[in-house]
């Protein structure tokens, strides 16, 4: 039982992992199971799908398809022609924002992270503070 567990719980499908540990750490290719069941269950692959949407949400895609420049903002609306030159110019725009969002966020975590990083250095090694420091710190 521990194995199966393991194999489960620790499986992937990185190549420079199943290089280095070898064919055990393989994971299967999850389509290929759920479109077994589906072979038993006609219904199993569509939940299968809607269920991964709702629990893996592309919020990159929803913009890319579904997202419009209006004059208050954005709206979400039925893809229509999503092969536009205007779909395309608006699909750049919007990746283009969120990419600054993105890198915005991870910028101030990492901020974070390293005043977090110095404060537990410091606190275990107090005597390389200064008195007025340390007092500061408790």
């Amino acid at each position: 039982m521990n194995a199966l567990v393991s194999k489960a719980a620790f499986s992937t499908r990185i190549p420079s992992f199943i290089a280095y540990h070898g064919d055990e750490v393989k994971a299967p290719q999850i389509l290929n199971q759920i479109d077994k069941m589906s072979r038993r269950y006609p219904d199993y692959r569509q939940a299968y799908d809607h269920l991964s949407d709702i629990v893996h949400p592309n919020g990159l895609g929803a913009v890319v398809y579904f997202g419009k420049f209006v004059e208050t903002g954005m709206r979400f609306e039925d893809a229509g022609d999503s092969n536009s030159a205007e779909r395309a110019r608006t699909s750049l725009i919007l990746a283009a924002q969120m990419l600054l969002h993105v890198e915005l966020a991870l910028l101030l975590t990492e901020e974070c992270l390293n005043k977090l990083d110095a404060a537990i250095t410091t606190k275990n090694h107090p005597k390389k503070l200064m008195r007025g420091e340390r007092r500061h710190l408790e």
